[in-house]
């Protein structure tokens, strides 16, 4: 299951090429009657003897982007959202057997209350950071410049996949 997907997502991609059900929450994911669908898939994917879930979110990342500092410093529609969805995902997150949470790795959203709170009492305790749109430039510490999605997970297994697929892009301040 994915919160906060897009259409056409690359786990939905995933998920078709690996013949697995597959639910993704694109819009409403703050309302009741959204929930009460999902939480329907996955009951009867559980009657028909599939036995693990795992709940992928993540939530509009525009309200916590450093290039928020050179706007005016007002609340966003944004910022107005992403409050509505972010107490939504907790209830997500009980559906599944394992669960994982995902942004870009410098956003001010991680330092949120409501963020610590869903990291906290989803059991997102382990972490991995996985670079993107990589240029070819290195920084000063030998690392890939480009964008860097940061994800926290319930299963340790879930983190050690993404850092295997390329040993060089593992940060060495992690605790895995």
């Amino acid at each position: 299951m994915e919160v906060c997907c897009g259409t056409k997502s690359a786990l939905q991609d995933a998920c078709r090429v690996a013949r697995m059900p597959y639910v993704g929450v694109v819009k409403e994911v703050e309302t009741g009657a959204m929930f009460a669908r999902v939480k329907q898939f996955v009951d009867v994917k559980s009657q028909l003897g599939y036995r693990w879930i795992h709940v992928h979110a993540s939530t509009p990342c525009s309200s916590g982007s450093p290039l928020k500092h050179f706007g005016t410093g007002s609340l966003s529609e944004a910022d107005v959202a992403w409050e509505g969805i972010m107490k939504a995902v907790p209830k997500y997150l009980t559906l599944g057997n394992s669960r994982s949470f995902e942004l870009p790795r410098n956003n001010s959203i991680w330092k949120r209350d409501e963020t610590k709170h869903v990291l906290k009492h989803g059991g997102l305790e382990f972490e991995a950071e996985v670079f993107l749109c990589q240029t070819g430039c290195k920084d000063d510490n030998g690392l890939p410049v480009g964008k860097c999605l940061m994800f926290r997970s319930s299963f340790s297994g879930f983190d050690v996949t993404l850092l295997k697929k390329d040993e060089s892009l593992i940060s060495p301040n992690k605790n895995l």
